[in-house]
């Protein structure tokens, strides 16, 4: 069966259609009209808490994905993702459940919570759908995708040639900058991670550049596999285990089956090369301006002197005073002591641990600072163990205390969600904390 979901738009009406079949899901548009479709306007239009909540929900969401979560029966998955500026990810899922002669639909976030739900979507065809046809979503459709990195509007229509040699070098410096992290670190850990590192962004390239090849599709996972194989027919593989184009050897069934995870979404493989650069900067010491360490230090330094717990002070790469407490009634005496409303407050999420201040000023703090102070409480909280932490943080405006709460605790009103690498602190610890008073 099929869902097709169509826009109410001045111009022509294009149609957005997702079928349901035990061996393939597609989603695609189409400008012309689905089976039974009807010229008439509909005499009403129903469940507009739906529509808009489709509308405000995904709204700069990007279709990620189309998958059947059993073979054996018509439920299919569509899968919306957005990453925001300081790389918080997002999930939003439209599930469609083809039962009988009906349909419904459910609008989950990523937690499996319901948002929105439309129900009894008949078939096309059918004597309901032709007396309650209904507008999927009255009004604008979702806005185009967002645009790629710079240096990568055009991959997409360059030559197969061209495009290789620009993945080869964009290969070839992040190779070369990993492997002197690795010959510089004498710590055998260290070389480890490094090389890993390199192995996963040689794969990152070799499978961006057969989505470059393939050009855009959405398809299942299991339908990877064959189009790659067809593919192969004409040379494919050959081209990338060409030396000339690509330092790193191939393993075509781990590339399949890295492709069959990722879904056919070119913006996750971005998401990795992303990810390693920014990792890479902040391990890497820079430059401090010199009008953001003037600021009111000896304010903050009497501050510190007469604090009665104990606190540790750093300095981020963008100047920013950072604060660091180790105890409950510490945590609290320094929300007091620097009570100014844009002042950033971070904390390990579902971990107990301390408290990390940056002290803003009225200044905006790049992402880098920002990565920054939330290593540095992801790596004094109980979860400094684990690969990955989440490390929520906000402004001290959004910050509330409950009555009759324990030291510590706290409520926020708002809040964002960065995941980092508690290990990382060892490499920044001497730049962050060589400036503490």
């Amino acid at each position: 069966g099929s869902v097709a979901l169509t826009f109410d738009l001045e111009v022509a009406e294009p149609v957005l259609v997702a079928s349901v079949n035990p061996h393939c899901i597609t989603v695609f548009t189409t400008d012309a009209e689905p089976p039974f479709y009807e010229r008439a306007k509909p005499q009403r239009t129903l469940n507009a808490s739906f529509v808009k909540a489709l509308e405000h929900t995904v709204r700069g969401f990007v279709l990620t994905s189309a998958v059947l979560p059993r073979s054996d029966d018509r439920i299919a998955r569509l899968t919306f993702h957005h990453v925001d500026e300081y790389g918080e990810e997002k999930t939003r899922t439209l599930q469609i459940e083809l039962t009988g002669r009906v349909a419904h639909m459910f609008l989950l976030t990523e937690t499996e919570r319901l948002v929105s739900s439309l129900r009894r979507l008949h078939r096309p065809g059918t004597k309901e759908f032709r007396a309650a046809r209904r507008q999927i979503a009255a009004g604008k459709p979702l806005p185009p995708a967002p645009k790629p990195p710079g240096g990568h509007e055009d991959e997409a229509a360059a030559p197969l040639p061209e495009v290789m040699a620009r993945e080869r070098e964009a290969f070839a410096r992040f190779q070369g900058e990993l492997t002197g992290v690795a010959r510089q670190d004498v710590g055998e850990t260290k070389s480890r991670q490094a090389e890993a590192l390199r192995r996963e962004l040689a794969l990152a390239y070799q499978a961006k550049s057969a989505l470059a090849v393939l050009g855009p599709f959405s398809l299942a996972p299991s339908g990877i596999r064959e189009i790659l194989w067809g593919v192969t027919s004409e040379g494919f593989v050959e081209r990338l285990e060409d030396r000339e184009l690509l330092d790193e050897p191939i393993d075509f069934n781990q590339l399949v089956s890295y492709l069959q995870r990722l879904a056919g979404s070119a913006e996750k493989l971005e998401k990795l090369v992303v990810a390693a650069e920014r990792e890479r900067k902040i391990t890497q010491p820079a430059a401090r301006p010199a009008d953001a360490v003037r600021g009111k230090p000896d304010q903050v330094s009497a501050k510190i002197a007469r604090f009665p717990h104990k606190i540790k002070r750093g300095r981020t790469s963008g100047g920013f005073d950072l604060l660091l407490t180790f105890s409950g009634e510490g945590n609290l005496a320094a929300l007091k002591a620097f009570p100014a409303a844009n002042n950033l407050w971070f904390h390990a999420r579902d971990f107990a641990g301390s408290y990390v201040l940056l002290l803003t000023e009225k200044r905006t703090p790049e992402p880098v600072d920002i990565q920054e102070a939330a290593i540095v409480a992801a790596a004094h909280s109980k979860g400094r163990g684990e690969t990955s932490l989440e490390v929520c943080y906000t402004k001290l405006k959004y910050l509330k205390k409950p009555k009759s709460a324990q030291a510590g605790t706290i409520l926020r009103t708002q809040e964002s969600v960065l995941a980092v690498r508690p290990e990382l602190l060892a490499e920044i610890r001497s730049r962050i904390f060589g400036h503490e008073t």
